[in-house]
């Protein structure tokens, strides 16, 4: 049979079914909106041209062609061919029969003494029950041999099954069933009414557990029926969402796992009562690992397949790497502690949905078990190892995300509405894992200097010989790790000083940057050659050390801060500037790139205004300071020449006045303070000192 529509056609006939019967007994259902166009062909099922036509191709708008060659057409047809037609005299049980039914077992059917003869059938007639029930697990399709009645106890009617086709005329459906809730009758079997959750821990090991709340939907589209020739098909997807802790406390590498919690829906019949799904939910856990993790995420899985039942052979079709997921966001993740993972760790869902046919007396289904996989490299030994020796960098270790699925397509021949288990795969199981994200278990610091240098620590204290050293992160990692620097002496291979300064935050693809001063404690001269400084973090109970930075020549790395009218508060530097003041000892105020760029102004102190240069004559005279926990009492005289009496220190200095309002007093050449002025009157001067973040109120005495 030649079939042929034009795209305007297919437009027209909104869900309007196209089915395709082929001689083989296989249908076809296509909808007229989704098809282009359908074309005879010259090439043939196995893309082999020849000079006349010998297919047809039904092609979708999507690009996916259906092509069946013009000798296995049986019919196209249009529309909605869904029907049930019994022969004529065929006796139905009905749902209403049931009650008066006591059993069904061995070929016979008995019946309450007392039933109405109307609901008995009778010798020599076909007799049919569409549906799934204890009494008939298969469905019915029978003729009568004899019917028996037993005094007032019983009468007893034996039955023979007979094919579909001799009680019944068409029997056809096709079309949409989309998602399949529990039903309300059933659902006390389950525990649910309209979905299938699950919400479950399980405890395997001390200070160990694995939990899941999961939430599953099922559906069925492009469903057929056609009953007389045994054919079946349905597009299956079963989508997971799913919400799982890993809480593992694995000292020892082991493999060990379990399967537990299961929950069983019984579904409504689908396609005219012909398939009744049945699907059975529960959690796993497998582990080859030794682990200490506490990791918590949200994932969703999604399997389809497409099922089809021919001559009683089931077949499931299998996903591909095509089938890939979209890659991860992590960032809504979540890590309790510093992770320790060399292995792998599998957990999630297990589902099996077991598909029974109106009365073929073998069932098939499709095993699942679908969750997130968690790898690492990265051991407890390993991990002391670079603890016990900062020569050796902390790099590469990695934690990869990715989801797994493990699929078992089965048969089996008990009914569902025995316990017993009967199950036999179909082929070879099936694997798929697709990886969603790699997140590195370490930072990895960019950009990194350290310059020798002299820091004032106090007004009117002599400079240290100091190490400024800064460094950005910009690798995310999975849970905040605290930071700093040590200063290392390459020579003899002491540490001279160290300090933690700063949280790196979880899950962040921003420039997180650290920065602080180390004490060289030695008053030889610096040979930059002998030294090295290395950020550090904190790994759980270990401190492990990056890759070390040589000191370089130059100027202290202090970014240059400063308010303008455009972009508000800005910070300029030759260097990648970070900022080391805290609030809520939490805050990374800036970390930038050598250009300009805009930081938070609630994360940085006030910042005094340029000032000009102020009345010489105001600062004649002595001013003692009324808000610092050391009292300052500062003498200035006319000849450029004071006074400071600070911390028990009484001692003389020279001093100028830039045209900025800059103060500078010099004790000795290791001693200079740098104060500048806001604001001055007669009576009260205030001032900021070099490296400090707030004023200071003088008064004049």
């Amino acid at each position: 049979m030649l079939f042929s529509i034009s795209t305007s056609l297919a437009a027209d006939e909104t869900d309007t079914q196209v089915l395709v019967f082929s001689k083989t007994g296989d249908v076809t259902l296509i909808y007229a909106e989704e098809l282009q166009s359908v074309n005879l062909s010259t090439v043939d099922t196995d893309s082999i041209d020849h000079p006349d036509f010998i297919s047809q191709d039904f092609i979708r708008k999507d690009g996916s062609v259906f092509k069946i060659m013009l000798a296995d057409i049986d019919s196209v047809a249009f529309g909605n061919r869904n029907k049930i037609v019994p022969k004529t005299g065929v006796h139905e049980i009905t749902e209403a029969d049931i009650p008066y039914i006591t059993d069904s077992t061995d070929g016979v059917i008995s019946f309450k003494a007392g039933t109405p003869v109307n609901r008995i059938p009778s010798a020599g007639q076909y007799v049919y029950y569409i549906g799934f029930h204890e009494l008939f697990p298969w469905g019915l399709c029978a003729k009568v041999d004899a019917v028996t009645r037993n005094n007032d106890s019983s009468v007893n009617v034996n039955i023979s099954d007979v094919p579909a086709s001799e009680v019944f005329d068409e029997f056809f459906f096709s079309g949409e069933v989309g998602s399949v809730p529990a039903t309300v009758k059933r659902a006390s079997r389950a525990g649910s009414a309209d979905g299938y959750p699950w919400d479950n821990a399980l405890k395997f090991a001390e200070q160990s557990e694995f939990s899941l709340l999961l939430n599953c939907e099922l559906t069925f589209t492009n469903v057929v029926a056609n009953v007389l020739s045994g054919y079946y098909h349905a597009n299956i997807a079963i989508t997971n969402e799913m919400g799982m802790t890993f809480n593992f406390n694995l000292e020892e590498p082991k493999e060990a796992g379990k399967e537990y919690g299961a929950h069983k829906f019984y579904l409504p019949p689908l396609a005219l009562g012909t398939i009744q799904p049945i699907i059975e939910i529960g959690a796993f856990w497998k582990a080859e690992a030794s682990a200490k993790i506490d990791y918590s995420m949200t994932r969703t899985t999604s399997y389809h397949t497409e099922w089809t039942r021919r001559n009683g052979v089931n077949t499931f079709s299998q996903p591909s790497q095509a089938d890939n997921p979209a890659e991860a966001d992590p960032t809504a993740d979540e890590a309790k502690f510093a992770i320790v993972l060399d292995g792998s760790l599998f957990g999630g869902f297990y589902t099996k949905l077991s598909l029974n046919t109106f009365i073929e007396h073998l069932g098939a289904g499709v095993r699942l078990r679908g969750g997130a996989e968690l790898a690492g490299n990265i051991s407890v030994g390993a991990i002391a190892d670079m603890a016990s020796d900062h020569t050796k960098p902390a790099v590469n270790g990695n934690l990869d995300l990715s989801l797994k699925l493990d699929i078992a397509p089965y048969w089996y021949t008990k009914s569902i509405f025995e316990t017993e288990k009967d199950e036999h795969i179909i082929g070879e199981p099936f694997s798929l894992k697709f990886q969603l994200a790699q997140l590195s278990l370490f930072p990895s610091f960019t950009d990194g200097k350290a310059v020798p240098a002299k820091k004032q620590p106090e007004p009117f204290k002599e400079a240290q010989k100091v190490c400024t050293a800064a460094a950005i992160s910009e690798i995310p990692i999975p849970y905040p790790l605290e930071t700093g620097f040590e200063l290392v002496n390459t020579v003899t291979n002491e540490v001279v000083d160290s300090i933690f300064t700063t949280d790196i935050e979880a899950f962040s693809f921003e420039q997180q940057g650290i920065s602080a001063d180390l004490d060289f404690g030695t008053e030889g001269k610096i040979d930059p050659t002998q030294w090295q400084v290395r950020p550090v973090f904190r790994y759980g109970n270990h401190t492990l050390a990056s890759a070390p930075i040589a000191l370089n020549e130059g100027a202290r790395l202090s970014p240059f801060i400063f308010n303008s009218v455009k972009s508000g508060v800005t910070v300029r530097s030759s260097f990648p500037a970070v900022g080391s003041y805290k609030a809520d000892e939490r805050v990374f105020e800036w970390c930038g790139t050598p250009n300009v760029r805009r930081i938070n102004k609630a994360f940085i102190p006030q910042l005094p205004p340029t000032a000009s240069l102020p009345n010489r004559n105001l600062f004649k005279g002595s001013w003692k300071s009324t808000d610092l926990s050391k009292e300052i009492t500062i003498t200035f005289l006319d000849d450029e020449k004071g006074a400071v009496s600070y911390d028990g220190l009484t001692a003389d200095f020279t001093y100028t006045i830039s045209s900025t309002g800059e103060i500078r007093m010099q004790i000795s050449e290791e001693n200079i303070t740098r104060m500048v002025v806001i604001d001055i009157d007669a009576s009260v001067m205030i001032g900021r000192f070099k490296n400090q973040k707030s004023n200071t109120t003088f008064k004049k005495q």
